[in-house]
């Protein structure tokens, strides 16, 4: 047992510092998220606005993910992610003003979102391409289900405290508190100290022949355009819940603020468990079918809230949507890791990035338009729907030959 624990991610201190800022990091993101969702509300009850600001949200990583994987290859991860974090919080610095004044619009809101999101277009893939550089590659599985874990923590208190806050203390203040947790995610990463294996600036390829090569791995594997296209149904999904969900707790359950959090918290809390145990179900299935088992079993859950009348049975099935968030990440994120080289890493992380998000702009613009039009119910069963076919796509399609040990230590 004491081996396991010697041997287990997070007994290095780089992979520590590392987990603590991305819980810190996930906390704020979680506890303004609240703030910004009933602020919007508050100045537009309305979905359209809501996907307005989805869509913005988006924007970035399409117009900039072809030239974000050549970058994230060329460069130190770990600096690009601290400069993501300060730069985020000069924009929430900037809303904290706004809000103080006393201005602020749903125009403020917009801009708020576009510059996050301008703030991101790096950080996601800078993460998935960063772990592998801080553990051993049998400790993936062990890496992600940690970094999985931190993030379902920070997602069971962040929404309830962010929600009693705006309600108590108001947005700038929860605006205020996400900026410093985004000043300690960035003092820990300056303590991180890892061999990113970056290439000297004479030894690179250029932009467009790294592109290129990126591309041509990336077709040569169709694994990961079949993959990647059920993860973007996935994203699809989420889009839609999240518009819609607010709106059928504030004008269908007449819920506020604080039962939203509480909610949201229970689904957080109900994946923690699953985050815990995970290490055992990755031992008994392979990632491949604990991503279909996971895929299958949210978008079945998601349907089952039409049928949802009491809060008794709204609790419950957030609760088993949540139980599937961690193996569905950790699984379709273990398997790139497993089979990628590190060479590779990050474009492909980016180009997955890139159709994951590709059609989000339309779903929520969409969903925005079309969500006081129709019932909550259709736009839930839709949701559902894509994860089941999502977990049609993996089962028929995504077959993985993991890159054997040798490779990757030669990678």
């Amino acid at each position: 047992m004491l081996d396991k624990l010697r041997q287990h991610p997070l007994a290095s201190a780089n992979f520590r510092r590392f987990w603590l800022g991305q819980l810190l990091s996930i906390f704020g993101t979680t506890f303004s998220g609240m703030a910004i969702t009933w602020l919007l509300m508050s100045l537009t009850d309305s979905t359209l606005s809501r996907g307005i600001s989805f869509t913005l949200s988006m924007l970035p990583n399409l117009l900039f993910a072809p030239l974000a994987g050549s970058i994230i290859d060329r460069f130190s991860r770990r600096l690009m992610l601290i400069i993501s974090d300060l730069t985020r919080i000069v924009i929430d610095l900037a809303l904290v003003f706004v809000l103080l004044t006393g201005s602020v619009t749903v125009w403020h809101i917009y801009a708020f979102s576009l510059l996050h999101a301008l703030a991101r277009v790096f950080y996601n893939p800078c993460l998935i391409a960063f772990v592998p550089t801080l553990v051993p590659r049998e400790q993936l599985p062990q890496a992600n289900s940690a970094q999985d874990l931190a993030m379902r923590v920070a997602m069971m208190v962040g929404p309830v405290a962010g929600g009693l806050a705006y309600a108590q203390l108001g947005a700038a203040a929860v605006i205020g508190i996400d900026a410093l947790t985004l000043l300690a995610s960035a003092l820990l990463l300056s303590f991180v100290r890892v061999d990113e294996n970056i290439l000297p600036k004479g030894q690179r390829a250029s932009m467009r022949e790294q592109l290129s090569s990126g591309w041509a791995y990336v077709r040569q594997n169709s694994w990961i355009i079949y993959q990647t296209s059920a993860m973007l149904l996935v994203n699809m999904s989420n889009i839609i819940f999240s518009i819609v969900w607010p709106f059928i707790l504030k004008n269908q359950l007449h819920f506020g603020p604080e039962q939203h959090g509480v909610l949201e918290s229970i689904s957080s809390m109900a994946s923690i468990v699953t985050a815990i145990l995970l290490t055992g179900f990755v031992l008994r299935f392979s990632k491949k079918q604990l991503l279909i088992l996971s895929l299958a079993g949210s978008g079945l859950f998601t349907m089952g809230l039409i049928f949802s009348h009491s809060l008794f049975m709204v609790a419950f099935f957030i609760a088993a949507i949540g139980i599937t968030r961690p193996p569905l990440a950790v699984s379709n994120n273990s398997i790139y890791q497993a089979a990628v080289p590190a060479e590779y890493m990050g474009r492909v992380a980016v180009f997955r990035s890139f159709i994951t998000n590709s059609l989000v702009p339309i779903a929520s613009l969409a969903t925005g338009a079309f969500g006081d039009m129709v019932s909550y119910n259709t736009s839930l069963f839709i949701a559902g729907a894509m994860l089941v076919f999502a977990a049609l796509i993996v089962y028929l399609k995504v077959n993985v030959v993991e890159m054997p040990e040798e490779a990757a230590q030669a990678a």
